[in-house]
């Protein structure tokens, strides 16, 4: 959350240009937003939530077996490069691309019912 400053102001345009624009993509490896807005001057964002880890947590678990299997490695990178493809196809109402930042966050996301053991 931002609050209003003169300092921030500039940063607060584009921080709500850019989470307008990603509320746009739809995609199995994007978190989705939900919601934006504004409310006392403090801007936030209402997204998905993730049922899974984060990757920090993965490689910390996964370190004293000799780090991340290749399986789970490869899937988790092929997801991030599918949810980064999405993004990069977005396209504004002229047809241009976009062009979206890179993404600040990246976790492992695992169905609600197995515990996977990382």
């Amino acid at each position: 959350m931002l609050r209003p400053s003169p300092r921030t102001l500039g940063s607060r345009r584009c921080s709500s240009a850019e989470a307008q624009l990603a509320a746009q993509i739809h995609h199995p490896h994007v978190c989705e937003i939900l919601d934006l807005g504004e409310q006392d001057g403090v801007l936030f964002i209402v997204m998905e939530w993730i049922d899974g880890e984060p990757l920090s947590v993965l490689q910390k678990s996964a370190k004293a077996s000799g780090g991340v299997p290749a399986p789970i490695a490869t899937r988790v990178v092929l997801n991030a490069a599918q949810g980064l493809h999405a993004a990069h196809e977005l396209r504004g109402e002229d047809g241009r691309a976009v062009g979206l930042g890179p993404p600040r966050r990246l976790a492992a996301k695992h169905p609600r019912h197995e515990r996977r053991p990382w």
